[in-house]
Parts: C-alpha cells; structure tokens; sequence
C-alpha cells in the first residue's frame, strides 16, 4: 500500500489542476500576448497536469504502469493469468 502522505498528494494535485485547468488553458491560447505573457507564474505549480502521477491504484507503486487498466505491470501480469482482468487473455505459443 502507499503511504497515506503520498496518495493525499496526489488527491490535492488532481484538484488543483481541475480548479485551474480552464485558466491555464486559456492563458496557453494567447501566450504571446503582451499583456497575458506573465500571467502563468501566478498559477500554483501542481496545477500542470504533468505533475500528477500516475501510480497502480493497488500498490501505489509509480513505475510502470498500464494507465488503461491503473495496475502495475507486475500486477497486470499476474491477474491476467488468473483471467481477472475481462478480455485480456495471456498469449501462449
């Protein structure tokens, strides 16, 4: 399980970037605009979308992920052994 301080994180992350994702699209439509050039620096940083993580939702590891499924690709491996995952199926030769 991931630490509870590691996935608070990235629950306030994805909030903050809903809250300003309008803003900072519209800011990126006229970024060569004199007048709204600086407005960017003023947006908190974990407003970028580039900055949430996206972790296994069973294990929170971080590194290799299946983002279709939201499983790690240990985890992926092994239900799709078990034929837990619908539609997938392992390939045998």
């Amino acid at each position: 399980m991931p630490k509870r301080s590691f996935t608070n994180r990235e629950i306030n992350r994805k909030k903050i970037e809903h809250k300003y994702n309008k803003i900072r699209k519209y800011i990126n439509r006229y970024i060569y605009h004199p007048m709204i050039n600086n407005k960017l620096q003023i947006l908190p940083l974990n407003s970028v979308y580039t900055r949430i993580n996206k972790c296994c939702f069973l294990t929170g590891n971080p590194k290799s992920n299946l983002i279709s499924f939201g499983l790690s690709r240990y985890l992926f491996r092994e239900m799709a052994k078990k034929y837990l995952l619908p539609g997938i199926t392992k390939l045998s030769w």
